[in-house]
């Protein structure tokens, strides 16, 4: 069935693999280049006000106007959200607005970050890590599969658990270690054919000797990043996708009300499946870009100040390290909008 429409969505949602890589990615990047000598509560203050603006304002708008298809929610399940633990609950893991457990996750990485900076120094042990996590959080998905009881109210559980996904977070680590090393212009392309071809063999052909097919996409995207970061292709990295990249923190959070609220239009229309497929996508970017972009502004940037003024209330205004250029030159502009990340 590889190819279909069905498929390709599924696909597409392994977007959230990227996302993970990325966050990992830029954490250590931003760390070594900017806050070196940061102190761990000002690092879990900054990355909540990051995170946690947006995400509270998107809640609050989908409990006033329930545009996404949702479970009654409790006072368990408010008070799970507003801490970011859900998570950790079958019920309430993805059933407010089916995005938000990877907030939960990128929380609960955030709280080992610290120590993975002192644990971490170097591409070797970046990748006994990602072995470490693919066993352990294949032996433990596995485990829990075998008890079907413990989430007989959500039996997707154990493919968004925390322990199935975690091995991207240090992918994303091993990325910033392969990327610091000199990579030639000329493995752009060959990277890049290897992540196209890598990433359409998994969507015609499915998994590979049972090994997680989420957990290859992984791979996919370590080449597509590192061909990028060899070499920038202009398709690929220009004004439109930087911008849409800086956004992307609100896109994820907006497609779907607003591809919920398309697709209400849309399937009264009487057009054919694949041409409402593609309607639904116009329609839905058009309005989710400017959208994305104003949230960014009046939602994103303030939070994002109002951290650095808490710590810098807390604990003063420590100078800030010259950055190091660490031979990743060719992500210098994303390097710059991370400092916002």
């Amino acid at each position: 069935m590889g190819g279909d429409i069905n498929l390709l969505t599924m696909d597409g949602a392994r977007g959230v693999q990227l996302f993970f890589m990325l966050s990992a990615f830029t954490l250590f990047h931003t760390h070594n280049r900017l806050h070196a000598s940061e102190r761990a509560a000002s690092f879990f203050i900054r990355r909540f006000f990051r995170i946690a603006p947006m995400f509270y304002a998107i809640v609050a708008l989908l409990a006033v106007f329930p545009l996404v298809p949702r479970q009654h929610v409790t006072d368990g399940h408010a008070l799970a959200l507003l801490t970011f633990t859900h998570g950790f609950f079958p019920s309430y893991i993805g059933s407010f607005m089916d995005v938000e457990w990877s907030l939960s996750h990128e929380m609960v990485f955030y709280a080992f970050v610290p120590l993975l900076f002192l644990a971490i120094r170097s591409l070797p042990v970046a990748l006994v890590w990602i072995v470490g996590a693919l066993l352990v959080g294949g032996y433990a998905t596995d485990g829990l599969v075998a008890h079907p009881s413990l989430f007989a109210s959500n039996v997707g559980f154990p493919f968004f658990w925390f322990p199935n996904q975690f091995a991207a977070f240090f992918f994303g680590i091993a990325l910033y270690f392969t990327a610091r090393k000199p990579i030639g212009r000329e493995w752009g392309l060959p990277l890049l054919i290897v992540a196209v071809w890598f990433g359409w063999a998994l969507h015609v052909g499915g998994d590979i000797y049972t090994f997680p097919r989420h957990q290859l996409w992984n791979v996919a995207f370590f080449a597509l990043v590192l061909a990028l970061h060899a070499r920038p292709f202009g398709l690929l990295v220009n004004r439109a996708t930087v911008h849409f990249g800086k956004v992307s923190y609100s896109v994820y959070l907006l497609h779907l009300p607003v591809l919920f609220s398309v697709e209400h239009f849309t399937m009264h229309q009487g057009m054919d499946r694949p041409v409402t497929a593609v309607v639904n996508l116009v329609l839905t970017t058009a309005i989710v870009w400017p959208l994305a972009t104003l949230t960014y502004r009046a939602v994103e940037l303030p939070g994002i100040e109002l951290g650095k003024r808490i710590i810098a209330r807390l604990f003063g205004r420590a100078s800030t390290p010259r950055p190091q250029s660490e031979g990743l030159e060719p992500l210098s502009r994303e390097s710059r909008s991370s400092q916002h990340s």
